[in-house]
């Protein structure tokens, strides 16, 4: 039975995540994939959502070396802060972030366990440079980080909305491109499967891009530049899916997909999987690894819940309708010139015609 807000629980996850660059067929793929347990308490009080993560471990891993160093700082980060308290609103988007809590344990960790871990003077001096700005926009990084997107979902709005296959729901978030220099993909998430079952509510979401004319001015003189491949090769879609226990909303099991690609042999690709560890999550893994094939029209409808899935249209490039558009533009410019001209060809026959008879 569906409820109207999200409610009260106490979960303890394991998260996985993978992420993989392509940088070119002469070259071997980069890899970084790591593993977190973590504890999650939710308590809902009139329109606030008030969430407490705390991380039990952590671990990066990558084989290639030079990527070691990076990892390794990484590691060091996610052992400094192991509590967040955070504040979202009713349609899970995060509204405040507890900064006094990360503060002290910076400090702390700090004076008594950064000289072991990083012993010289000049490591100390770029790491305390490097997190300090880190932690002055920790709220903003934490709207976008790709864990906590999947972890804290801006959702709980589709289940309620008219036309709930043409609203987003989420604010625009912008992510930094892997693959090209200063450019920033903004995106909105989008429902395209719900469904209700008597356990089980399955919601899915995929993004749409909102930035497509800056894209376009970065892509199309890389594109110029290479005749082997066109602007038909890029992508960018970020796909999560939830399995959530429809009496309060916690999730059980959840994945989110990205894809940022130049061509083939130029991508950056990351799978994160959220699963709840008293649960046995390999049939919904295996459900949610179906579920793109079955986008069909059909319509499910619950207690509060009455939504129909969103009918599966052919795939065509990203960018494919702006560039129709461009091109009708363009031949509609073409043909009004052409007419112009025309125009003043009958005109000037006509002039002439008036005075030599």
């Amino acid at each position: 039975m569906a409820v109207v807000k999200p409610d009260n629980f106490n979960a303890d996850y394991i998260l996985h995540n993978q992420s993989i660059f392509k940088m070119g067929a002469e070259n071997s793929d980069l890899k970084m994939k790591g593993t977190t347990h973590l504890s999650m308490r939710q308590e809902v009080v009139k329109n606030k959502i008030y969430n407490t993560i705390i991380t039990q471990s952590q671990k990066l891993e990558t084989d290639n070396a030079d990527l070691k160093p990076a990892i390794e700082e990484l590691n060091y980060i996610a052992n400094i802060s192991k509590k967040i308290n955070l504040t979202r609103n009713t349609s899970g988007k995060i509204s405040n972030v507890d900064k006094k809590s990360l503060n002290d344990d910076w400090e702390f960790w700090k004076k008594n366990k950064m000289q072991n871990l990083i012993p010289e003077e000049y490591k100390q001096r770029k790491f305390i440079k490097k997190y300090d700005a880190g932690l002055h926009y920790f709220e903003h990084g934490l709207q976008n980080s790709l864990s906590h997107t999947l972890l804290l979902p801006q959702i709980y709005n589709a289940l309620y909305q008219h036309n709930t296959y043409q609203k987003p729901t989420t604010a625009t978030i912008t992510q930094a491109s892997k693959l090209i220099d200063a450019l920033n993909i903004e995106y909105c998430f989008y429902p395209f499967f719900i469904k209700q079952e008597e356990n089980l509510l399955i919601m899915c979401f995929e993004t749409k891009i909102s930035n497509q004319n800056q894209i376009l001015e970065k892509i199309v003189p890389l594109y110029k530049q290479n005749k082997n491949f066109t602007i038909e090769n890029f992508d960018f879609k970020i796909i999560t899916k939830y399995f959530l226990d429809p009496t309060n909303y916690k999730i059980i099991y959840a994945e989110l997909h990205l894809t940022e690609k130049m061509h083939n042999n130029l991508s950056y690709a990351v799978t994160i999987n959220l699963s709840e560890k008293t649960y046995d999550v390999e049939p919904l893994k295996n459900r949610a690894s179906k579920i793109i094939k079955e986008k069909k029209q059909s319509k499910e409808t619950a207690e509060n819940v009455t939504l129909e899935s969103k009918k599966e249209e052919p795939k065509k490039p990203l960018f494919e309708a702006k560039l129709e558009k461009e091109k009708e533009a363009k031949e509609k410019t073409n043909e009004s010139i052409a007419l112009a001209i025309m125009l003043i060809i009958v005109f000037f026959v006509i002039i002439l015609f008036l005075i030599y008879g």
